[in-house]
């Protein structure tokens, strides 16, 4: 019964099997044009120059990945749920013949669906950046190694010519950070009439801050009396996990009572 209500929302949509993808990419070249400028304006000016000079050419081996792609791995999707929701929480939608519990894994199977489409967009829109800059100018930045006398230097795995290094990053802390948002945006979706979008994003903003506030003036206070070295390390990432595993629960009895 859940997996059949998920494929109706998807079948009753099936724009989104288009409209995702599109508003990946187009959020990919859009903030990569904003934040990698600079790298355009190289292509533009090798391009332009009969013979560019190899420290003209080597300006590219200083250009970083672009990891600015995580930011799209996280808010992309919650930007499709905030529009998805509006095929949620309709008044109608706590008559249907389903139990709280199935409304609520659909919900969240929706959001995993989302988030999966998203990442294997930014995921191959990486590798398609590194692609296209490795085909044309990857040989030429060896040779004005070369030229320049760096006969063994080889090109950093950080540099956008091995722009797909940057995907480890995004599938791990991309799949971390938005799991972690997310139950609260589900419960501000049901909370807020209003601006839940950017209701939800600064609660779990502002919890964010409050844990690293307390983890500034307190743990790093009084943290080497503690001598488990595996506490310590796992002591950054359960400050996150407790309190959205708190919120997941939460949002399931709020849903639930919602019902009633």
């Amino acid at each position: 019964m859940t997996l059949n209500y998920v494929k109706n929302i998807f079948y009753s949509h099936k724009y989104l099997a288009v409209s995702l993808p599109l508003f990946a990419f187009i959020g990919f070249v859009g903030l990569f044009i904003f934040t990698k400028k600079n790298v355009l304006d190289w292509i533009d000016l090798i391009n332009t120059l009969p013979n560019p000079s190899p420290k003209q050419i080597l300006e590219l081996s200083s250009v970083s990945a672009f990891n600015d792609s995580i930011a799209l791995v996280i808010f992309l999707p919650f930007i499709q749920l905030f529009f998805l929701g509006k095929l949620f929480y309709k008044s109608y939608e706590f008559t249907l013949p389903l139990q709280a519990w199935q409304k609520y894994v659909a919900y969240l199977l929706v959001a995993i669906v989302v988030f999966i489409i998203n990442l294997l967009c930014i995921v191959f829109a990486n590798y398609l950046l590194e692609w296209y800059l490795q085909k044309d100018y990857l040989s030429m930045l060896q040779k004005a190694f070369e030229d320049s006398g760096y006969i063994y230097q080889e090109i950093p795995e950080y540099n956008i010519l091995h722009n797909s290094f940057v995907n480890k990053e995004l599938i791990s802390l991309g799949s971390f950070v938005f799991f972690s948002i997310l139950p609260f945006f589900l419960a501000a979706q049901l909370l807020f009439q209003k601006y839940s979008f950017i209701k939800s994003l600064l609660i779990a903003v502002g919890l964010i801050v409050l844990g690293r506030m307390f983890s500034t003036h307190v743990w790093s206070k009084h943290f080497t009396y503690i001598n488990n070295e595996q506490y310590i390390s796992m002591y950054q990432v359960m400050i996150i996990i407790i309190p959205a595993l708190l919120c997941y629960i939460g949002f399931y009895y709020f849903f639930k009572d919602k019902e009633v």
